[in-house]
């Protein structure tokens, strides 16, 4: 396991990766319970980072609506008369949500889901440049775009076919 001083280290990398999260995400979406979770995951499978970040951003639940309908005593027969007929007039219940989302264009933070993401290093490496390229521009600052994303792919797969072919020497490549 981990000794004092590595657990100190990794709950302060923690700290400083969910600062920079929370720094891109509105400051009534935070008063209203939205929680920040960073945690430094391993992979021992073949072509796995060894050591990545999983951030995930936990919405909070938005607040149920209660309506209580008085029935006559003439309408609640009706109503019994009208179920036992036909049992698909049966009210189906509305999924609570905000009136609009707690982070621009991201649906799941008016519906009170999560938003996860993923630093492909360690916690103690991860840079505020690193988180905001992680996110999506739905976040204050966020550049994480489908562009972002197959420029990196691009990039990926020339180095694997640099590495294959051999990408350096003195010849013409």
């Amino acid at each position: 396991m981990f000794s004092a001083n590595e657990n100190i280290l990794l709950r302060q990398h923690k700290r400083r990766v969910i600062d920079y999260v929370e720094s891109t995400i509105p400051e009534d979406a935070l008063d209203l319970g939205t929680a920040v979770m960073a945690m430094q995951v391993s992979c021992r499978q073949p072509g796995c980072v060894p050591l990545e970040t999983a951030i995930t951003v936990v919405f909070p639940k938005p607040p149920r609506k209660m309506k209580k309908k008085r029935n006559t005593a003439q309408q609640q027969q009706q109503q019994d008369n009208n179920s036992t007929t036909n049992d698909n007039n049966e009210k189906e219940e509305e999924v609570p949500s905000f009136p609009k989302p707690l982070v621009p264009n991201l649906e799941e933070s008016r519906i009170g889901g999560n938003f996860k993401t993923r630093i492909l290093k360690p916690l103690s490496d991860v840079t505020k440049d690193d988180v905001l390229d992680a996110l999506p521009p739905s976040f204050v600052g966020g550049r994480r775009t489908v562009e972002s994303i197959c420029i990196k792919a691009r990039d990926m797969i020339f180095a694997q076919i640099g590495q294959l072919v051999g990408g350096g020497g003195g010849e013409n490549n």
